[in-house]
């Protein structure tokens, strides 16, 4: 074999080594997201609402799948972690990684209103990591969070 040859195979080699790698870096990350449904919630015309994937699922109470949307149509950032009926009808959604939670119309699964609840400084670092919130009848939230143990209630507007 000449030595331009051996160059040539050693260049295909390290290229089809290079793409091996890459396509198990994706792999691994792809593996690492979370996969099918993540939120669920029934809006008060009966219709649940299942967050999958990317998508807001709407499907009737008997079961039939009504509408499959992208979730950035309903003007949420990302995937919905969590659907909540908020005290005025809405649907409350949070998305991992962000504090916000997003009020949606529970007839046109769009997003009207945004809540930043405004964490104390020892807590600042909580908000991004809610696995679970709730509303009491007078449109205050309770938020619990991940990795910290963390409770905190919070005033309708965040306080």
């Amino acid at each position: 074999m000449s030595v331009r040859l051996l160059k040539a195979l050693a260049v295909a080699c390290l290229a089809i080594a290079i793409g091996s790698i890459v396509a198990s870096v994706r792999a691994t990350l792809r593996a690492g997201d979370i996969q099918g449904p993540s939120a669920i919630v029934v809006v008060p015309s009966g219709e649940v609402w299942l967050g999958v994937d990317d998508a807001l699922w709407r499907i009737s109470a008997h079961g039939q799948l009504l509408d499959e949307q992208p979730i950035r149509a309903t003007g949420l950032p990302g995937a919905a972690a969590n659907f909540v009926r908020g005290p005025d009808g809405a649907i409350v959604a949070s998305v991992r990684g962000d504090a916000t939670l997003y009020f949606l119309d529970a007839t046109n699964a769009r997003v009207f209103r945004r809540m930043n609840p405004l964490w104390p400084a020892d807590l600042q670092g909580h908000g991004a990591r809610a696995i679970n919130f709730a509303f009491d009848a007078a449109g205050r939230v309770t938020i619990a969070t991940g990795g910290g143990d963390a409770v905190a209630l919070f005033e309708p507007e965040g306080r």
